[in-house]
């Protein structure tokens, strides 16, 4: 009985055509499909979640939080190109729900399924278009595989997707909920990556861009006239301040760092540095967001490719929207600067193209016809959720893979293995020496961190050496080995895609009951004889 009452054949029903747009805000069919889309944005981004290593930046995220608690706030290095949101945001994670992997990769979970809650809220005006925007968003690969990392892009991209929802309800509607998104979407932008320009710029001028054709093409139908709450100047004036202190507040350290403001302004130096530059080592071709799409994001490619057909779609929105999501490809690949993570600042305006693309083929053709299209993107969305299962549950650290950007392999999963189980057995021995002698060991400086008895060191130097476990590259061999002053075993580890694979030695004494078919047991060079 319940399923009869789903409304399936109803995709097939435009509910956003190009004309006037409406408010849905009665069709239970739209907010049933929205939360079933969501559902399933949710388990693609939590099932499994510490299957994965963690990656270089997650590393380092995680060791930028141990200093914070050091500390007690948060040190803005203009050199680092991320601001400090969210690493306090990671900070109240960790109080709630202890140190770890799953903590890390929880924030950026939930912001990435925010993404998709706040696109699926265009609803409202945009009707089945914004739940085929979401459907596209909750089954991207990019959009998945990033969304299990703790990186910043989750954030970042939720801020922009609740600037523009705030900016789309103010022109529609107006009041004051309008005000406080676009405010915490401009100011969290501010406050995640320095990179917050290029969306607003690109979209004040795809706004700009639709003004001027507005002139010389017949002019998209405007909303139905709905009564605009209006909002005192008052109450705009004190979000605009709020958003000003909260910046502050938190590039300063809640005022610890005062300079920190300072460094604010200074960061565009250095990331422009890098970002034209070409001493990175990330610089790509100007073809290599389409060749990521061409590969992983078909649906949105195909979106790419039809967006001129958008112009046949009455709604300024959709007008504004296109061109953002073709700005924003276009300045991407602009900049030398490219890392696959960045793809998903693109791909929210294009989906939003895709929909409005679904609505107006299926407004624009008449049955049987009208299938064809739901077919099609039925057909696209399924590749999309293929690899997506594909890349994050088969092959997340497959070097292969262009998304598997520097990322950490999972010998370095087996290695933690090891010392968990030790200290399973023996508690006491969560003291133990862990000597590192790779001059690259990201991400181990977190995952190690909470040994007290953590040092560095470099191969060049090492004497003596009887710590209960020494990590080395594969340059470092010869010299680690010959300062070992007991029994080892040795085992291969490879810590990222970019290194060679080095060594993980386990002090015989210590890990006595260690068995893998690939280690074996390295004895101490022999006293050479005196003359």
């Amino acid at each position: 009985m319940f399923l009869s009452k789903i409304p399936v054949m109803s995709l097939l029903t435009p509910t956003g055509p190009p004309g006037p747009l409406k408010v849905f805000t009665r069709i239970p069919a739209l907010w049933w499909q929205g939360a079933c889309v969501l559902l399933v944005a949710l388990l693609l981004r939590t099932v499994l979640l510490e299957i994965k290593p963690p990656h270089f930046d997650e590393g380092i995220n995680g060791w930028f939080l141990d200093q914070m608690w050091r500390q007690g706030f948060y040190r803005y290095d203009p050199s680092n190109y991320h601001g400090p949101l969210y690493l306090y945001l990671l900070m109240l994670a960790e109080l709630l729900m202890g140190r770890g992997l799953l903590t890390l990769r929880l924030v950026a979970v939930l912001f990435s399924a925010g993404i998709v809650a706040v696109v699926l809220l265009h609803c409202r005006w945009f009707g089945r278009a914004a739940i085929w925007a979401g459907l596209v968003l909750a089954l991207s690969p990019a959009m998945v595989f990033y969304g299990r990392y703790a990186i910043h892009e989750s954030l970042f991209i939720f801020c922009q997707a609740l600037f523009l929802y705030g900016y789309i309800r103010w022109d529609l509607e107006g009041g004051r909920a309008a005000v406080v998104c676009m405010t915490i979407g401009v100011a969290g932008s501010i406050a995640t990556k320095e990179t917050f320009f290029i969306f607003l710029g690109t979209w004040f001028i795809a706004v700009a861009l639709v003004h001027l054709l507005q002139r010389f093409l017949p002019a998209p139908n405007a909303s139905i006239p709905q009564p605009r709450e209006p909002v005192p100047r008052a109450f705009v004036l004190g979000c605009v301040a709020a958003g000003v202190a909260a910046v502050l507040l938190l590039f300063s350290g809640f005022l610890a760092n005062p300079a920190g403001v300072r460094d604010m302004v200074m960061a565009f130096a250095p990331w422009l540095a890098t970002g034209t530059g070409d001493a990175s080592g990330h610089e790509k071709p100007f073809w290599y967001w389409l060749q990521l799409l061409a590969r992983y994001e078909w649906p949105l490619l195909a979106t790419l490719l039809a967006l001129p057909a958008l112009l046949l779609h009455e709604s300024r929105w959709s007008w504004r929207l296109g061109a953002t999501g073709f700005g924003l490809v276009l300045a991407y690949s602009l900049i030398p600067y490219k890392t696959p993570w960045l793809i998903i600042g693109m791909l929210m305006p294009l989906s939003f193209a895709f929909g409005f693309l679904m609505e107006l083929a299926l407004a624009r053709l008449k049955a049987p016809w009208r299938l064809a299209p739901v077919v099609l993107g039925c057909v696209l969305l399924s590749v999309s959720l293929y690899t997506s299962l594909r890349l994050n549950f088969r092959d997340y650290a497959s070097f292969s893979e262009p998304y598997v950007y520097v990322q950490t392999s999972p010998d370095v999963n087996r290695l933690m293995a090891n010392l968990d189980s030790l200290i399973e057995v023996f508690p006491a021995r969560r003291n133990l020496s862990v000597l590192v002698v790779t001059p690259d060991p990201w991400p181990l400086p977190w995952l190690l961190g909470r040994f007290p008895g953590l040092s560095y060191g470099s191969a060049e130097s090492v004497r003596d050496l009887t710590a209960d476990v020494v990590i080395s590259d594969a340059k470092g061999q010869a010299q680690v080995e010959a300062a070992l002053r007991a029994l080892y075993y040795r085992q291969p580890l490879k810590v990222r895609d970019a290194t060679d694979t080095g060594w993980a030695y386990y002090k015989l004494d210590t890990f006595i009951a260690m068995n893998s078919g690939d280690t074996e047991l390295i004895a101490p060079p022999a006293p050479q004889a005196s003359p």
